[in-house]
């Protein structure tokens, strides 16, 4: 199937848990259907939100109201405080912030909101990146769960660089959103093997966006080139088992993947590998495989002839998507990226189909079906289900310090 006119029917927003992100599971359910499929749905419960309103006021030295979005799960607060400004990464910043706001360039981690909330933070402002629309992005239900609820806004980059510019001191931030329990829905469709049905690799992708953005990119084209993939695949069967699965709520904490590995965790033996498409399509990008397992995956796509009709940057890494809760269990994964160029700007309203062509969308989804077709059909399953330890450092310390887990 061409992957861009299904791409195109998904290209508005997909908040995890949201009305839109169920339609988009029906659409995706539709169309595995009229390839003869049997998809089904395992639904999960989340907290979401739905994007509010948010302003920052400043009251001293000058006076300016900027526009902004809440941080979602933050909730709703009207706050006045002093403000300081905190650079990330600069642990000895973090003391001496008792009831002040802060001020922060990015995004932060569990480990940096958590130093927030210990030293008694009143609340915080986020700054985007430069040269990007303003966006509205999310706090982790797990955050709230370990550390409790503190008030945030994001503001784009102009905006923050004028605070620290004229010496912004006091100020009022303002935010208003709906915060809301509901459930999330993992699709799944399975198509047994030929001769090795035991065995189960599995082929995977989110299909849930942020909040203010299409998530054309970011990712409705992972989305639609797995759906590619499991309708040649149910014309052309491999000798092992494919579990397709386009995972919900990625965007807030990788919930959909969590929750399945959690589900089925007297089953996670039968899988023998996860090949995960985040990101894909993009006609200025590049190309990149994360292995997340052994040095052999890795050597083997250097010398494959599946990367030999694109250029591919091959490196051995953890990938923080939906294969990574699998690795977390030993199993190791697989991740295919296009990305580069247009996707500067993923998680805005300007994630939009203009960056992305059929061809460019062939190159991730060919790699993919080749590589699938390699370890489906191999008498011996090519390469060995571990994770080596440094790379299960690199994911105990993910998990704790980013996802405070």
């Amino acid at each position: 199937m061409e992957i861009l006119p299904f791409l195109k029917s998904i290209a508005f927003e997909r908040i995890g848990g949201s009305t839109e992100e169920k339609k988009t599971s029906s659409i995706i359910i539709k169309k595995l259907n009229s390839f003869g499929a049997h998809p089904y749905i395992e639904r999960f419960k989340i907290l979401s939100f739905k994007p509010g309103t948010a302003q920052l006021t400043v009251i001293k030295p000058y006076n300016k109201t900027y526009k902004a979005y809440p941080v979602g799960l933050t909730g709703s607060a009207k706050i006045k405080g002093n403000l300081r400004y905190l650079e990330l990464g600069t642990e000895k910043n973090s003391g001496n912030i008792k009831d002040k706001i802060i001020l922060i360039k990015g995004r932060f981690d569990y480990k940096n909101y958590k130093a927030l909330i210990e030293n008694k933070a009143k609340g915080f402002i986020c700054i985007d990146p430069p040269e990007k629309k303003l966006s509205c992005f999310s706090i982790e239900e797990n955050f709230i769960k370990q550390s409790g609820k503190l008030p945030g806004i994001n503001i784009d980059f102009i905006s923050g660089l004028e605070l620290l510019q004229k010496q912004a001191k006091e100020v009022i931030i303002e935010s208003s959103q709906k915060e809301y329990e509901t459930t999330s829905n993992n699709v799944i469709a399975e198509i047994k093997g030929s001769r090795l049905s035991t065995e189960v690799i599995i082929v995977c992708a989110h299909y849930d966006s942020v909040a203010t953005s299409k998530g054309v990119m970011d990712n409705g084209t992972g989305s639609a080139t797995i759906l590619a993939l499991s309708e040649y695949f149910l014309k052309n069967p491999v000798q092992r088992t494919l579990r397709f699965i386009w995972f919900g709520s990625e965007e807030l904490g990788l919930r959909g993947s969590m929750d399945y590995v959690t589900k089925h965790k007297d089953k996670l033996e039968e899988i023998k590998m996860v090949l995960n498409i985040d990101m894909s399509g993009d006609i200025l990008g590049k190309n990149i495989i994360i292995v997340t397992g052994n040095k052999d995956i890795e050597k083997f796509f250097k010398k494959s002839s599946i990367t030999k009709n694109a250029v591919f940057e091959i490196r051995q890494s953890i990938h923080s998507s939906d294969s990574l809760p699998f690795a977390k269990n030993g199993i190791p994964g697989v991740g295919l990226s296009r990305y580069g160029g247009g996707t500067f700007y993923i998680h805005t309203s300007e994630d939009n189909i203009e960056f992305v062509n059929e061809e460019s969308l062939q190159i991730i989804k060919n790699a993919s079906q080749d590589f699938i077709k390699f370890i489906g059909n191999a008498k011996k399953f090519p390469f060995k289900r571990e994770i080596p330890d440094s790379l299960k450092k690199k994911i105990r310390e993910y998990y704790t310090n980013r996802r405070g887990m």
